[in-house]
């Protein structure tokens, strides 16, 4: 309390300094005047334009009824339950495709806490039960509305395992970069070993553009000398920036996640994060894997921490890919990262998709069940305990066999059945035979975009900048090929799972198939490959002799880039083409089941096709030009047919 004395002279101070930052009588008169606006939480550009998306759909609707289409919601009445209930009909009915009954839920729910934030007003809860509870029941039942939440593919211990022993033993797939095959790793030993969101490391679809990822400002490598005289302990801890519910935010200390070295090399993310930190001279000070092995605690340290230099630190950890090594500055897109991971599970012979959210949901399961709710949350980056729920295994945690007869509990086979290595086959084929490629080719749509493609080859005759217009055009024709060469595939594959269980019981058990690696003839041409197939899923320290070399060669295969052939285009790095006939839903909104509150999801689209979204688009989300995009996935067409490209695209 101030005492009588002091009154004025408190007052003067504060009155200067209140005046000298424009806050004047003026001020308060005009503010008053203008009346009260009622302010509400900031929302995520992603939410943000969520909301939008169903604006606009509301506008449509109201065109379609010749009806004012002005958003201007407190000067419209409020909309009645049976306005809502055809306007969420009206949604269903204009989809590409039918949504899921979750998508058109999410649909009105964004729509009603649009309307609500923009008239500050509340729609009766009784009302948004009832539109609800209509879609739920009538309209799933009339259109058959998909109700079944997506499997979410748990991957264990094991699956990871497999895929990293695939990368660098069994795997002849020529990346367009090394850089790739290397990331492709890197990230899945620190999505095992963090349980992160893929939107929180790279650039999430729904912020397209922004670069907004993981840098290695974020990553912190610390030394400490261990209880054993002389040995070093190497750690890393990361401080993301952009974890959904906290973008753009910085009112709160959240926990940092932290990796130990792991006792296999290849599943230690501390020696990734040496073989990307030397690769990309990110150390300071330290600019060879000898350095930065070398590197001890000062005298009179107990633990240091290793500095970037300031060059990288706002650089991407993972970084988009071209054949001439990493992009300088852009990060790795969701889609590439997805599509890199899904045909890395595909030519391992998995049949379930490979997807973040199944580490995820790997990681949730082996969280001990009686650990308390803050401790799950916090593990999993959940502002809601009650998601942690929904990432439970379709099996029961406990053997309740052995509980009841007095038994040791034996998880082997449950754990099998929640892996993804329980569909797994090396039988299953990667391309389409031979009958079938002739079945593709003689089909009547192919034969005309070939025939079509060739004439307009001989009116271009080379000349790409007088033809833009026709170059376009066959770029066009290339890409459709490419997307219905794809559909076949899938179906081709689909199919062969379908019916290899009455090729097993019949015995066939596919051994006409040399099962002899490719990469085992041509290995010997490749030095450092071959002595990485052989050590690194060892268990060795980061300090002995094979822990030093494998990161050695590690660093050699990203500066100098060896390619498997020296063919002009790529013909597996179509991460283009994957999103452009891509109907999976997108890891990074995976986590949409999160708590209704925790609103600023790496959320995409519920469905990028039931949106009505030019599916095209999405093939230049790296950034790249399009007729960049068109020939890769023509030459993916070509090569994955045999069929040699003989015309100058």
């Amino acid at each position: 309390m101030f005492s009588e004395q002091n009154i004025p002279k408190a007052l003067q101070e504060r009155l200067a300094r209140a005046i000298s930052r424009g806050f004047t009588r003026d001020y308060q008169d005009e503010k008053e005047k203008e009346g009260n606006t009622v302010c509400h939480p900031e929302l995520a550009p992603a939410t943000l334009e969520k909301y939008n998306r169903t604006v606009d759909n509301w506008a449509l609707w109201r065109i379609s009824r010749n009806e004012s289409t002005d958003p201007n919601f407190p000067n419209l009445p409020v909309p009645t339950p049976e306005l809502l209930k055809l306007f969420a009909e009206f949604y269903i009915k204009s989809c590409k495709k039918v949504p899921s009954q979750q998508s058109a839920c999410n649909h009105f729910t964004s729509f009603t806490s649009k309307w609500e934030r923009e008239t500050s007003q509340s729609l009766p809860k009784e009302v948004k039960d009832d539109v609800l509870n209509y879609i739920r029941t009538e309209l799933t039942v009339e259109y058959k509305l998909p109700t079944k939440p997506r499997e979410r593919f748990l991957v264990n211990g094991k699956d990871i395992a497999y895929l990293l022993r695939h990368l660098f033993v069994d795997d002849c797939h020529d990346y367009i970069h090394e850089r790739a095959r290397v990331q492709t790793a890197s990230s899945l030993s620190l999505f095992a070993g963090s349980g992160a969101r893929a939107g929180a490391v790279v650039e999430s679809s729904a912020y397209r553009k922004s670069n907004e990822c993981l840098y290695y400002r974020h990553l912190s490598f610390h030394l400490k000398w261990s209880k054993e005289r002389g040995s070093l302990i190497r750690w890393v801890t990361i401080d993301p920036e952009f974890l959904k519910g906290w973008r753009y935010r910085d009112d709160t200390t959240l926990p940092k996640n932290w990796f130990r070295e792991h006792p296999v090399l290849g599943m230690s993310f501390v020696f990734w994060v040496i073989v990307h930190g030397v690769a990309d001279g990110a150390f300071k000070g330290l600019a060879t894997v000898t350095e930065v092995l070398a590197a001890k605690p000062p005298n009179g340290r107990e633990s240091w921490t290793l500095e970037w230099n300031e060059t990288t630190k706002d650089l991407p950890f993972f970084r988009r890919v071209t054949a001439q090594g990493p992009d300088p500055t852009k990060a790795l897109t969701f889609s590439s990262l997805r599509h890199n991971f899904t045909t890395l599970a595909q030519r391992d012979g998995f049949k379930d998709q490979l997807r973040v959210h199944g580490i995820r949901g790997g990681i949730a399961n082996k969280i001990d069940p009686k650990a308390s709710q803050a401790t799950r949350s916090q593990a999993l980056d959940h502002q809601n305990h009650n998601t942690y729920l929904k990432y439970q295994s379709s099996l029961k945690a406990l053997d309740i066999q052995a509980l009841f007869y007095d038994l040791d509990p034996d998880y082997e086979c449950r754990d099998m059945e929640q892996s993804m290595s329980h569909h797994r086959d090396s039988n299953v084929p990667l391309k389409l035979n031979a009958a079938t490629t002739a079945q593709f080719e003689s089909d009547d749509e192919i034969v005309k975009i070939n025939q079509r493609i060739a004439h307009l080859t001989q009116e271009i005759a080379g000349r790409l900048e007088e033809n833009r217009d026709l170059v376009f055009e066959r770029d066009r024709l290339y890409n459709k090929k490419a997307k219905r060469l794809l559909a076949w595939k899938k179906d081709f594959i689909k199919n062969w799972w379908d019916t290899s269980y009455t090729e097993y019981v019949s015995g066939n058990d596919f051994s006409e198939r040399d099962p002899t690696p490719l990469f085992d003839i041509y290995k010997k041409y490749l030095p450092e490959r071959s002595r990485l197939s052989e050590n690194l899923l060892k268990k060795e320290t980061l300090d002995s002799e094979l822990g030093r070399q494998c990161l050695e060669d590690m660093v050699t295969i990203l500066q100098l880039d060896i390619s498997l052939d020296d063919a002009e285009v790529d013909d597996g790095d179509d991460a283009d083409i994957e999103g452009v006939d891509s109907d999976e839903d997108d890891d990074s909104h995976a986590d949409k089941d999160d708590s209704d509150e925790d609103d600023d999801s790496d959320a995409d689209k519920d469905d990028s096709d039931v949106e009505g979204a030019d599916s095209d688009k999405a093939a230049d989300e790296d950034g790249e030009d399009r007729h960049d995009v068109v020939f890769r996935a023509a030459a993916y067409a070509h090569i994955e047919l045999g069929v040699v490209l003989t015309d100058t695209m």
